[in-house]
């Protein structure tokens, strides 16, 4: 009888288990210089992603960040809880603010003035929970920018 109980529990227990399947990072789309105040800048993009499991996933926290010429210029750091439905694509819009001090005051206006196209580069990780269990998402990506779009 122990023997019967022990395999019914085994086999419920490898029926229940789901196999998670990493979302996919599509890229960024829609970047660009939103505003310009003094020394601070404003840029933002949308992140774009599937969900390839036959579960729905939350998004918990969004931590990327924001480079120029291998230097951190801006972080987006925001913790949320978003429902993504299953065998689905989904967005994430990216924020960051900087100041542009940061790069060099004078270089920076200078960019800015000149209307060059920026390299930024976004790296992080998203996480998000499946089953409970968070999985992080790695985001690496690089996108040439015009300051005056």
């Amino acid at each position: 009888m122990k023997k019967l109980i022990i395999l019914v529990v085994s086999i419920i227990a490898l029926s229940c288990q789901r196999e998670y399947i990493e979302p996919t990072f599509n890229g960024v789309s829609q970047i660009e210089f939103d505003k310009l105040s003094g020394t601070k800048a404003h840029v933002k993009g949308i992140a774009h992603f599937h969900n390839p499991n036959k579960q729905q996933l939350k998004l918990k926290k969004v931590d990327v960040d924001v480079l120029l010429k291998d230097k951190i210029i801006g972080n987006i750091n925001q913790n949320i809880d978003i429902k993504i439905p299953s065998k689905s694509s989904f967005e994430i819009p990216l924020n960051a603010n900087f100041n542009l001090s940061d790069i060099g005051l004078m270089s920076g206006l200078l960019m800015f003035i000149s209307g060059n196209d920026l390299d930024l580069d976004y790296k992080g990780e998203i996480i998000v929970s499946y089953y409970g269990v968070p999985q992080r998402i790695p985001i690496e990506y690089q996108a040439s920018v015009n300051i005056k779009q």
